[in-house]
């Protein structure tokens, strides 16, 4: 008797359970419709399972006959309120209220019809045995029966389809699933023990199918607390979560005490396996049960600071890069969850592992990442020529809108995306592209502070795995152009000091010269053929002074006139100049021009010609015997390149660092020592370069560089 009460009263306890579950959700938000529904749905079978649990417990058969018609009424209820759920949870407009109140309507006044109006068409009688109590059916609980198989059937569904539902977050889609296979197993385990085996005119184990109330109360409880079902947060502390492990664990002595308690020895073993049992797996349960405060009741919350430990630990070990990405994606989506992830890889060459060749796309699933074969992208695509040079976080709408057009046909985006690069000193590694967070939270500040640091810690990763000899290449190149751009401005630096003391000579020189002319020219011309040719050669000195005056103050940048720039096509610009400069006969000149007539560059048409005139004389001058001058013009994204080579003598290698410094001049060419120092002064002024190669006896090549001016 008492093993009875036991059971009666678990079967009790089950029901209240679920009920106060259901109002626990309710009063959370009971403006949703999916709280209303859950709430009708836990108050349904809570009632089923209290009705029963009165059922087994009466002594008095028309008592038990009203219970076990209150259980019949409740297969409308349960399979209607769980339709009723099922459409909540699985699309964004629910049923009109006035309908709701229909269902809810018909549904109660069919449980009414079967316990208050026609109860003999539901249940004829109720039989007494020894081992309990067994119902003579009547045709309603038949059709009642076949009601609520076909919409517990169709509720099921239902859930089934939203798993692929695209109007449905990632975070609602799992919310669903859990819901699908928490119900089966509940509502599953129920149905075969008190709809299908009393259908089947079996008894004997009714009392079991209550019991499946304690997987609804356990499945609610867990995704309430762990996965916010319905958006409802819950703080479980240390003290709460003993009690509750408690409220697990002792079911389980009492459902044990109450099949051994006629064996006296199986008791006491059942209950000492139990302990140990309770001994390990106890404290897990009580530790798994506690959700601290911060991370539930903090919508979108993280620890951004245990992130950044966690992932690089992950990563630490990994040699191969696309595991690497795999493992950051993994904790990136566990900790803060996004509703799509990406990840542009790439892809280098099978023969050498440097070599790029394409970048492959791959995408999270539930079982990783999947490559998606239909898209690849080159490595020369706008897209990767953008990000390839950003050590930190874009935003999608901070891209151009070129760009932006790109990554819709790639990744499918949208203005909430962003795109987080990753690179080692070879190359862009990767690209992961993050979709929108499921809980619907913005990025603020703090996140992507977390991004950039994330991206700089895995940067050191994948630094770590490029072949020494091409960190050491890389090293060598940005050593050769420090130490240019060094000693390029330690000459700058040297021509103006040099340049500054010229402009006060030149000022000193300027005032007696001029006397000397005015009073030269007042010279009458009625003096001597002697004097005239005197006063002749006077005045070519004078000339030759003033040009000297007049080159030095334009190597220090002072000028007669102000630079007036503009958009000059360099082609044709060029062209002129190479048709105007007097070559001599012996000389050849081939023009290779790959650059097209509308690419321009931004600089003064006065000053410019200087620079070509100047490396063109100095080329005649090298080549006293005749020869080749070859003028090359290319181009890249930014930059055009005049290279200016000739076949004459060369420089030596102990002359190429002064060939820049005033008055420096090589003893072929006739003049001052001036043009290349003002030539070097005019490429600086337009934000260009200017670089020399040179081998005696096989001739020089001059490369002048100038930013392309995009309108």
């Amino acid at each position: 008797m008492t093993s009875l009460l036991i059971r009666d009263y678990l079967i009790f306890l089950a029901g209240i359970l679920d009920i106060l579950i259901g109002f626990f959700v309710f009063l959370k938000d009971y403006k949703q419709p999916r709280n209303r529904a859950f709430l009708f749905f836990t108050v349904s079978i809570g009632i089923w399972s209290i009705s029963l649990a009165c059922f087994f417990i009466s002594k008095n058969l028309i008592y038990a006959r009203f219970w076990i018609l209150l259980v019949t009424a409740s297969l409308i209820t349960i399979s209607t309120s769980f339709f009723l759920l099922s459409k909540a949870v699985t699309t964004k407009h629910f049923i009109q209220k006035k309908i709701v109140s229909l269902i809810l309507f018909v549904a109660l006044l069919l449980s009414a019809v079967a316990v208050f109006i026609l109860p003999q068409f539901f249940i004829k009688e109720v039989i007494s045995h020894y081992w309990g109590k067994e119902s003579i059916l009547g045709i309603g609980y038949y059709l009642y029966s076949l009601f609520y198989g076909l919409a517990v059937s169709i509720s099921f569904y239902k859930l089934y389809r939203s798993f692929k539902n695209k109007t449905l977050s990632a975070k609602e889609k799992n919310i669903n699933k859990f819901l699908f296979y928490s119900m089966i197993a509940a509502i599953g385990f129920g149905s075969i023990f008190d709809w299908l085996f009393p259908l089947l005119n079996y008894y004997k184990f009714i009392w079991v199918g209550p019991y499946s109330l304690f997987i609804v109360v356990f499945t609610m409880s867990y995704a309430i607390t762990k996965k916010q079902l319905f958006n409802i947060s819950v703080v479980i502390k240390k003290v709460p979560s003993y009690i509750i492990t408690s409220i697990f664990i002792a079911p389980v002595f009492l459902l044990s005490a109450y099949y051994t308690h006629s064996d006296l020895q199986l008791l006491l073993v059942t209950m000492s396996v139990l302990g140990l049992v309770v001994a390990f797996i106890g404290k897990p349960l009580q530790e798994f049960l506690i959700t601290t405060a911060k991370h539930i009741v903090t919508k979108g919350y993280y620890d951004a600071e245990s992130l950044l430990k966690q992932i690089p630990k992950k990563v630490q070990h990994l040699k191969n890069r696309e595991a690497i990405f795999e493992a950051i994606v993994m904790e990136l989506d566990k900790a803060i969850q996004f509703e799509d992830i990406s990840v542009l890889l790439a892809g280098r060459s099978q023969k050498e592992d440097s070599c790029l060749e394409r970048y492959i796309l791959k995408k999270q699933t539930a079982k990783g990442l999947v490559q998606d074969d239909s898209i690849t992208v080159s490595p020369d695509s706008n897209f990767i020529a953008q990000i390839k040079d950003t050590y930190e976080l874009l935003l999608f709408n901070k891209l151009e809108s070129e760009l932006q057009d790109e990554a819709k046909l790639l990744f499918d985006s949208n203005s909430k995306n962003v795109f987080l690069p990753f690179k080692s000193p070879e190359l862009l590694e990767a690209v992961i592209v993050l979709g929108e967070r499921s809980n619907g939270v913005a990025l603020k500040t703090k996140d992507i502070d977390f991004f950039n640091a994330l991206i700089s810690i895995i940067n050191v990763f994948l630094f770590r795995l490029t072949p020494y000899e091409i960190i050491q290449d890389e090293f060598e190149r940005n050593k050769k152009k420090l130490f240019d751009i060094e000693k390029k401005a330690i000459l700058s630096e040297r021509i103006s000091s040099m340049m500054n003391l010229i402009q006060e000579y030149n000022h000193e020189i300027r005032t007696p010269l001029q006397v000397i002319l005015t009073n030269v020219e007042r010279l009458k011309n009625k003096e001597t053929s002697e004097f005239e040719d005197r006063k002749s050669k006077m005045l070519h000195a004078i000339d030759k002074i003033s040009d000297i005056v007049g080159t030095t103050l334009r190597l220090s940048g002072e000028s007669q006139w102000k630079r007036n720039e503009k958009a000059i096509n360099i082609t044709p610009f060029l062209n002129d100049i190479i048709k105007g400069y007097p070559f001599p006969e012996s000389i050849k000149v081939m023009i290779n021009a790959s650059v097209p007539n509308n690419i321009s560059i931004l600089g003064d048409e006065r000053d410019l010609p200087f620079i070509f005139n100047n490396l063109f004389k100095n080329a005649c001058e090298a080549m006293t015997e005749g020869g080749t001058i070859t003028v090359t013009t290319e181009s890249n994204e930014d930059t055009i390149f005049i290279k200016v080579a000739d076949t004459g003598i060369g420089i030596e290698e102990d002359k190429l660092n002064n060939i820049w410094n005033p008055f420096t001049s090589r003893h072929v060419t006739k003049g001052r020592g001036l043009g290349l120092s003002i030539a070097f002064r005019i490429v600086g002024e337009h934000s260009g370069n200017i670089e020399v190669e040179s081998k005696v006896g096989k001739g020089s090549l001059f490369t002048v560089s100038l930013p392309i001016h995009k309108s």
